[in-house]
């Protein structure tokens, strides 16, 4: 009875929002199917007692489950990650503003989540178009600064140089 007051002064007083499912994009039927497995196994072991002993059948099973879903998992979301990052590359070599248009993109998709956004350069996670244009200018003279000298030696790469020593410096 108490009971029944409180959720229905809750339910009057408290807004209520309904329960919105976002899949990962990287949600396919195999993850569903590994997932489907795990459930059954985790509801077997359940009907089971929950026994913990690596001798029971139901939970060795479950854990097995549970492993091979954990794994699966890891493996398509690890794999949409580097699909992303391979995007993001293969834009910066071609157009800037395709590069910038999916940088910040993915900013938006992952704003509630900071350490996702932006671009690493090194242990450093830059999000700034300034920060960002400044690594590459790093980036690339360090490039530069390995090449063997025969291929220094054409104008266009020696321009390059002194550009970006000039962009890096201001």
């Amino acid at each position: 009875m108490l009971c029944d007051v409180l959720t229905g002064a809750a339910g009057t007083c408290i807004g209520h929002r309904p329960f919105q499912s976002h899949l990962k994009p990287y949600w396919d039927s195999g993850l569903c199917e590994y997932h489907k497995h795990m459930r059954y196994y985790r509801s077997q072991w359940c009907r089971a007692g929950r026994p913990r002993n690596k001798t029971n059948t139901q939970y060795m099973s479950y854990k097995t489950a549970k492993r091979d879903f954990r794994r699966a998992h890891r493996k398509s979301a690890n794999g949409h990650m580097m699909q992303l990052n391979r995007e993001i590359d293969e834009s910066a070599e071609i157009n800037t503003n395709d590069f910038w248009k999916q940088v910040n993109t993915r900013r938006m998709a992952y704003n509630c989540n900071k350490s996702t956004s932006g671009i690493k350069f090194g242990e450093i996670a830059h999000r700034d178009q300034k920060a960002i244009t400044e690594q590459w200018g790093f980036y690339f003279q360090d490039y530069i600064r390995h090449l063997p000298l025969n291929i220094l030696m054409t104008n266009g790469v020696i321009m390059c140089h002194k550009t970006l020593g000039n962009c890096v410096r201001h």
